[in-house]
């Protein structure tokens, strides 16, 4: 947990919970995703003027890629992520472990020279090693970095193309994109309201 943040204790012990359920995964409060961005490559003007059959998907794949770092409300409006951030999170102990010994050597020089994307380097490793994606939990928190706007590395300027800059430089060290798409999070049922009804008419209709 980062020195900023503030979780009440009983998301907290929600998400201890939700943890060892899903121990192998990371399991936290704050979901982003990567949205992939392929550029074209140009055609030699010799090749332009005949006519070529369509690219294999082998050709395709091989066509340079980069990713964009997407923040809460596109996890929100598109119902998917696949990073959970580390500012506020559960995982085994083992993944420090790994992270200190097992990281690629271009990926911990990269953290260690921009102070950035230590988290998004952790959800490379464990996605990367479990095949999983992370597990979201709803809960009540406070970032004291945003909400007091008293420094918090997130704010700052170039922050997002920097983030953008991680996942491209990370997937190229990787040589894929080993981050798993998530579509569910985790909620405690008392946190339920009347707004939020349930999925069957069927549910409505049994006594209590």
């Amino acid at each position: 947990m980062d020195d900023d943040m503030i979780v009440d204790c009983r998301s907290l012990y929600f998400a201890f919970e939700a943890w060892r359920a899903s121990s192998e995964t990371l399991v936290g409060f704050n979901p982003r995703v990567h949205t992939p961005v392929r550029h074209p490559v140009e055609t030699p003007l010799s090749q332009r003027a005949l006519r070529l059959e369509p690219k294999a998907p082998a050709a395709l794949a091989a066509q340079p890629c980069s990713y964009r770092y997407r923040h809460y409300w596109f996890v929100w409006w598109h119902g998917v992520y696949s990073m959970v951030l580390t500012k506020a999170a559960f995982c085994h102990h083992k993944y420090f472990e790994m992270y200190t010994k097992n990281l690629p050597t271009e990926i911990w020089n990269f953290v260690h020279d921009s102070k950035n994307c230590e988290d998004i380097a952790m959800q490379f490793l464990i996605a990367n090693a479990t095949g999983l994606p992370p597990v979201w939990v709803r809960g009540h928190y406070r970032d004291s970095g945003v909400l007091d706007f008293s420094g918090g590395i997130s704010t700052g300027s170039g922050h997002k193309a920097k983030r953008d800059e991680c996942l491209t430089v990370f997937a190229e060290v990787f040589g894929r994109m080993p981050l798993v798409l998530g579509r569910s999070h985790v909620e405690r049922v008392e946190d339920w309201t009347p707004l939020r009804t349930p999925a069957a008419i069927w549910e409505w209709i049994h006594p209590m």
